[in-house]
Parts: C-alpha cells; sequence; structure tokens
C-alpha cells in the first residue's frame, strides 16, 4: 500500500484551515484602535481638525447620496430674492428705503404672515430735503426751503420702511461679531430665558461686538435674530447657532425668531446638563417642545435639498406685482439675495455656492418640523468608542480562526455594516455619527490581517514547495498546491504503477565501509537514481536504506504511469552501469541492482498517525 512520506504531511497540515499564528496583527490592531480612539476624542488643534475636515467629507457625501426632497410642508416658507434680474431692473444696491419699504408693503398686502429679513439697516440713509437744503444755504430761499421742511417727513425713505416693517410681523437681522467689540445700533431685548445661569458658566467664547438695526426699525419690528453663519474648519456651512453669547444672555437666530413669532411663544429656553465639571448646551425649548443641539447650540442644517428647494420669488416681480399673489398669502417671507456680487453665497454639502438665505430657510423649516432635523446627540462620542472596540474585538477575535481568503471579505462585511449602520441612523433616526474612526479601524485592520496572513501562507507555501519537491518533479509541484486538500490527501483507490528498486546483497558488500564512506556511496547512487525517477514523473515513496519506492500516477494523475515506470526501469539499469567504477572505488566490483514494477489498483493516500 502507498503511503506519504511522514514530511509530506506536516507541511499539508498547515493547508488544513486552523487557527494561523498571525505574530504581529493582534497588537497593531490594537494600536490602531487606541489611536482611532485618540484622534476621535482628542481636542488637540491638529488631530481635532483633521478629524472634523475627515468626517466632515463623509458628512458631506453622505448627505449628498441620501438627499430626498421631502414634499412641501406647511407653513410655506417663501425667499424673496433680490437676485440679478431685480437688481437689473431696481438698480444696484443699496436701494433707497422707499424701494424696500415698497416692497415690505407689498409683501405683506399679498398676506404674508411673517417676513423675516437677511438684510442688516444699520445706517441712516440720508434724506434728499437735506441734501436739497445744503445746496441752497448760499442763496437761501424762505419759501423753497419751507416746502422743503414740508416735504421732509414724506421723502423720509428710513421712515416709510419704518412704517412698512410696522403694518405686520416683521423680524430683523443683526449680525454678532467674534473680533472686535465695535457696537452700532442697539440690540432689540432677547427672548432667551436663563435660569440662574450666565453664557459664562457654559465655557463658550462670547461674542465681542455687533451690528443692529436702527432704532426706528427695531421699534417697528416684533423681534430680531443674527445671521451671522460660522462655517466649519473647511469652510463648509454644516451647522448654525440658535443661540450665541453675548453679554449676560444668548442672543437668537433670525430662524429661531421667527420660529418663535409663529408659534406665539413667549420666550426661548436653554436647556442644559452637567457633562463631566463642564455646563453643556443640550437643547433648546420652544413652544413645549425640545430642540436637541450640540454644547455649543448648534443644529446640523437639514437641507430639504439643493439650491432653490423652497420657492423662490424676484423681489422686483412683488414690487411691480407681476407675482401671483396667492404664493405669498400665509406664508414666511425670507428676504435675501441669491446674487452673485452681493456675497451672501455659502459653501454647503450640497453645493459651493448655496444662497445664504435658503440655509435660514432650512432651519427654520427644522424648527417647525423638529421630524426633519437631523441630532448629533451626546452619546455619540461614547458610541464611536464602543463601536472602536466592538471592532477590533471582531478583529482579533476572528481573523487568526479563519481561512486567510475570508478575511478581506470578512473586513468588506464589517466595513459595509459600519457604513449601513450609520446611513440607516441618518436616513431613519436622523441621527449623525462620525463614520471616519470606525471605518478607517476597519479597513487598515483588514489590510494588516490580509497581509499578515499572506505573509504566512507564502511561507508556508514555501515550506510545502520545499518539501515536495523531495519527493514529486518540480514541474508537478505547483499542481499538487493548486490541488484541494481533498483531492490531495483523502486516501482513493486508483491504479498505479509502483517500483522498487535496491542493490544486490547491500548488506553484505556494505559491511567493510565506514559510516562516512557508507553516507556517501548512498548519496552518490541514490541523487541519480531520483532524478530519473523525477524525469518520469514518478513520486518518491521512501528510502529505505539502499531501496527505493517510488510509484506513478498520484498525487499527479498520468496516463502513462505504466509506460513512464518501465522507462524509468531501463535508464537504471543503464545508471548502474555508469555508476560501476563509482562503487569499484568503494571496494565493491559486483555493483547490480533489483527492480520489481507492478501495476494495479493500489490505496493510496495521506496515512499515519496525526503526529
Amino acid at each position: 500500500m502507498a503511503q506519504s512520506h511522514s514530511e509530506q504531511h506536516a507541511p499539508a497540515d498547515c493547508m488544513k484551515g486552523k487557527r494561523r499564528k498571525i505574530t504581529a496583527s493582534t497588537p497593531l490592531t490594537v494600536l490602531i484602535a487606541l489611536f482611532a480612539l485618540y484622534m476621535q476624542v482628542s481636542t488637540y488643534p491638529p488631530y481635532a481638525d483633521f478629524m472634523s475636515r475627515v468626517d466632515g467629507l463623509i458628512y458631506d457625501l453622505r448627505m449628498k447620496w441620501t438627499l430626498s426632497p421631502h414634499p412641501p410642508l406647511e407653513p410655506s416658507i417663501v425667499i424673496v430674492d433680490l437676485d440679478e434680474a431685480s437688481l437689473q431692473a431696481e438698480g444696484r444696491w443699496p436701494w433707497p428705503r422707499t424701494k424696500l419699504a415698497q416692497l415690505v408693503e407689498r409683501i405683506f398686502d399679498a398676506g404674508a404672515v411673517l417676513v423675516g429679513l437677511d438684510i442688516v439697516l444699520a445706517e441712516p440713509q440720508e434724506n434728499p430735503v437735506d441734501a436739497l437744503t445744503a445746496l441752497g444755504e448760499a442763496n437761501p430761499d424762505r419759501e423753497t426751503v419751507e416746502w422743503l421742511a414740508a416735504q421732509r417727513d414724506a421723502l423720509d425713505g428710513d421712515q416709510q420702511l419704518a412704517s412698512a416693517l410696522g403694518k405686520g410681523e416683521a423680524v430683523l437681522g443683526f449680525l454678532l461679531h467674534t473680533g472686535g467689540n465695535d457696537a452700532y445700533g442697539n440690540l432689540m431685548p432677547s427672548p432667551v430665558t436663563l435660569v440662574d445661569k450666565s453664557p459664562r458658566d457654559f465655557g463658550l467664547a462670547p461674542m465681542a461686538g455687533y451690528t443692529a438695526n436702527l432704532s426706528a426699525f427695531q421699534e417697528n419690528a416684533v423681534g430680531a435674530g443674527f445671521v451671522t453663519v460660522f462655517p466649519d474648519a473647511d469652510g463648509v456651512v454644516r451647522r448654525v447657532p440658535l443661540v450665541l453669547p453675548f453679554g449676560d444672555n444668548f442672543q437668537p437666530s433670525l430662524a429661531l425668531q421667527l420660529a418663535r413669532q409663529y408659534l406665539l411663544s413667549d420666550r426661548v429656553e436653554v436647556l442644559s446638563a452637567v457633562s463631566g465639571e463642564t455646563l453643556t448646551i443640550t437643547g433648546i425649548k420652544l413652544d413645549g417642545s425640545t430642540v436637541p443641539t450640540t454644547g455649543a447650540g448648534e443644529v446640523l442644517v437639514p437641507y430639504a435639498g439643493k439650491a432653490r428647494s423652497f420657492p423662490y420669488v424676484p423681489a422686483t416681480a412683488v414690487m411691480r406685482e407681476t407675482v401671483d399673489a396667492a404664493s405669498l398669502e400665509g406664508a414666511i417671507v425670507i428676504i435675501g439675495t441669491s446674487a452673485i456680487g452681493l456675497a451672501d453665497l455659502r459653501p454647503t454639502p450640497i453645493s459651493s455656492t448655496f444662497p445664504g438665505v435658503e440655509i435660514h430657510a432650512n432651519i427654520l423649516q427644522g424648527l417647525l418640523h423638529p421630524e426633519v432635523l437631523v441630532q448629533e446627540p451626546d452619546w455619540a462620542p461614547g458610541a464611536s468608542v464602543l463601536a472602536l472596540m466592538l471592532i477590533a474585538l471582531i478583529f482579533i477575535l476572528i481573523f487568526p480562526r479563519i481561512p486567510s481568503q475570508w478575511i478581506p471579505l470578512v473586513g468588506i462585511a464589517v466595513s459595509l455594516g459600519v457604513i449601513g449602520l450609520n446611513v440607516l441612523l441618518w436616513t431613519n433616526a436622523r441621527i449623525s455619527l462620525p463614520l471616519f474612526a470606525p471605518l478607517f479601524l476597519a479597513v487598515t485592520s483588514t489590510a494588516i490581517f490580509t497581509l499578515e496572513a499572506l505573509r504566512s501562507e507564502f511561507r508556508e507555501r514555501k515550506k510545502i514547495r520545499d518539501s515536495f519537491s523531495n519527493y514529486i518533479p518540480e514541474q508537478h509541484v505547483a499542481r499538487v498546491l493548486e490541488s484541494s486538500r481533498e483531492n490531495l490527501l483523502e486516501g482513493e483507490r486508483r491504479e498505479m504503477t509502483v517500483m522498487f528498486a535496491d542493490i544486490r546483497n547491500f548488506t553484505a558488500l556494505s559491511e567493510n565501509l565506514e559510516s562516512r564512506q557508507l553516507k556517501q556511496l548512498l548519496n552518490d547512487y541514490l541523487t541519480p537514481i531520483t532524478r530519473i525517477i523525477f524525469n518520469h514523473a514518478g513520486t518518491i515513496d521512501k528510502y529505505v536504506g539502499d531501496m527505493v519506492m517510488a510509484f506513478w500516477n498520484a498525487p499527479v494523475d498520468n496516463p502513462d504511469h505504466a509506460d513512464d515506470a518501465v522507462q524509468t526501469a531501463m535508464e537504471l539499469i543503464a545508471e548502474t552501469a555508469r555508476l560501476a567504477p563509482v562503487f569499484a572505488g568503494y571496494g565493491i566490483n559486483d555493483f547490480r541492482i533489483g527492480i520489481g514494477l507492478n501495476t494495479g489498483e493500489m490505496n493510496v493516500g495521506d496515512m499515519g498517525s496525526e503526529y
């Protein structure tokens, strides 16, 4: 019965899919997990900025891929646009206050319930009567001066605009500054309520100055909110503050003020909680409902779609009454601009030139319909830590126990699972979680384990190749390595040819040889014998002293096994004649070999104990 040599069994056993001895992958994965964790929670500016930028890019991609505009919601939010066409029709900006007054009056006349101005009116406009009076001072005409004085109020654009604002409910916009403490105009009383707290208690940097509207406008408006927008580190507007600290209180944003007025809410309450030793903002309470925010009072902008997802109406169409008044009836109107020259276009995840006025519209809609808001929950850092630990644990426990070819597939599956869960929370629960750190850990760990497994497999295959090359021809080693374990190692019954060849009376002939001479003699004999067997596709089964056992048609199929065996025997006889002088040198003059051949069914396979 043909059996494999014991050395054949050991390397073949490495192909059984048992646990691999991966030396560096596990500690490297732990280090990567710790590094990703540190990057995720670090406040060190270089790391924090890097994570912010990368997570921001992933956030933008996720938003673009999952952007699904929802149907129009009530109330309708309409943008009256100071667009290029309006500037061409009505003149360059800034317009006379009389034109703005006309615009506001027409909007209220059309039935708008609330008007917000994404415009800051901080400086008075010169009254034309004052200019004409100054021209006439050199040659005063009492009647003319008296007539001009009588027309002063009628020609006062600021007063006309103030009067127009008072014909309905208008909310003004103002600016808050981070640098400098300049103050222009007067801030209106803030509706934000703080109970036994101050903005300083939250550890937030207060705004240094402001640019507000003229008192005449504020006296006729129902409120005011800041229009200041702070982009992320990469310049993209993804989140905006609903409140900003100034002085001893928080100031509300334009969108928050509009929502408060529409909901007839008397106040805005800042909700807070203690995180560690720091007091943080947890949300904004408005009309009995709570809007979750970040610790700085920010919300992610719930972009309803691409630019112009809200109805846009050219300002000139409103002023010339060429717009359908029904489009403004019952609507909240925000006056702003999409004109390039007025520099209110912002980079956003949706577009690099997104109208700033529509950002306020998106926030307002989110405040009125909290179900469209996306949350950045306060438990997000803890969830990221848990995800990193879980991914590292999965890889450390599973990867060393699976075949190497499964590692990339499992790694891809885990990475897709991380992405899928992140997107699922985004689309179904409106929750935004960081994605880069867990995805970085999954991808890099998969790559490390794959490379280590390939390196380990390469070493094992080399070991197998080196071992097999001692027993079968080199040209067949690759075919053996490509064979499946079942075909290679399982026992089977097949027709084969087996050959035994040994030296006649070798025991008696070698008794007078020293050990060193005997070893050299056997090497001189077995080396050419083995080469001949290999040249005819034979497999060495074993050496027993001077005896060689070989067979054909295993482990590689050979339909000509009998012919190859006979050809081998003939060449062995010829090689014996060539080796006769070599043996004579060792004192063996009667050098002959005996050869036995048999063809028939045999049991062949990897047989023996598991050791």
